[in-house]
């Protein structure tokens, strides 16, 4: 949700939409990132961006769920009321908003997606929450490799995209992208990468985690396909979460919708946190696209 990085992910296409109470500060903003295809107008969401949506900051004096409510629709709707008339509309909005009501109420379709979160109070002693196969990967790999922070953005690049191949695709974005995104969070310190190295040096996993100012997110992860019983991935999340604990941070394992990740990120004990994908169709083509898909 940072100007900054909406430049880079959407290559400065993006615009946002303002909402402001009576004494004109702004209390609702819903950024979106206009786009083309085939010639027809698009929001759809960026690259490397897990949530971008509804954002609302709510009056201090507002106790009753019932004003929160009627706020929420009242701030939704005129936000959807600003944006352009395209041909399709797609986003995930952040796991915050949880009222889909005034999407739904102008036609909006919505479809429920789900991360694995567990939350700074329960960080200290969240591996008493471990699946024991995860402590059993843990202290295998703290035997056979060796965690440290590392600059070597073409090292993860390649283990990256090594889980993208397994997984029958081609990574969805190229080095030159992934380095602008890397030069506008290290200039900030906003983020860590850690690989996992075996006695040999040779790589078998490594991670890239980004935080904003309350939560640690697991934004991208990679693995040598043939070392994947190392318990490498499992040791560098627990480098993750150990890091999110020093910061008082929340941490956001950033998946749970493919049954490989699902299963890895669930044996951590997070809690499961579903969040909305918003779409409509504005155009034929495309409701015939999605009904075909």
């Amino acid at each position: 949700m940072q100007d900054w990085w909406l430049d880079i992910v959407c290559d400065q296409q993006w615009e946002v939409a303002l909402y402001k109470d009576k004494e004109g500060s702004i209390i609702g903003v819903l950024p979106y990132f206009l786009s083309n295809y085939r010639g027809l107008k698009i929001i759809k969401m960026p690259t490397l961006t897990p949530y971008m949506g509804v954002w609302l900051d709510y009056p201090s004096n507002l106790t009753k769920l019932e004003s929160k409510y009627s706020l929420e629709k009242k701030i939704i709707t005129a936000l959807l009321n600003q944006l352009p008339k395209v041909a399709y509309y797609a986003q995930r909005h952040p796991v915050f908003l949880k009222n889909h009501l005034p999407f739904h109420w102008q036609n909006y379709q919505q479809t429920s997606f789900y991360t694995f979160i567990i939350r700074k109070e329960f960080l200290l002693d969240c591996h008493s929450n471990f699946k024991s196969s995860v402590r059993n990967h843990i202290q295998r790999a703290e035997k056979t490799v060796a965690i440290t922070e590392t600059q070597d953005l073409n090292l993860f690049y390649e283990l990256n995209k090594q889980s993208f191949q397994r997984q029958g695709t081609d990574i969805p974005y190229t080095l030159s992208f992934l380095q602008q995104i890397d030069e506008a969070l290290k200039s900030r310190n906003r983020r860590k990468m850690y690989v996992a190295k075996g006695k040999d040096g040779h790589p078998h996993a490594a991670i890239y985690l980004v935080w904003d100012d309350h939560t640690i997110y697991n934004l991208m992860i990679g693995a040598d396909t043939k070392l994947r019983s190392s318990g490498a991935v499992q040791l560098l999340l627990w480098t993750g979460l150990q890091l999110a604990a020093k910061k008082n941070f929340n941490f956001d394992f950033e998946g749970g919708m493919m049954p490989n990740l699902e299963s890895i990120f669930r044996a951590f004990g997070g809690e499961m946190v579903g969040y909305h994908k918003i779409y409509k169709s504005g155009n034929l083509f495309f409701k015939l696209l999605r009904t075909l898909k």
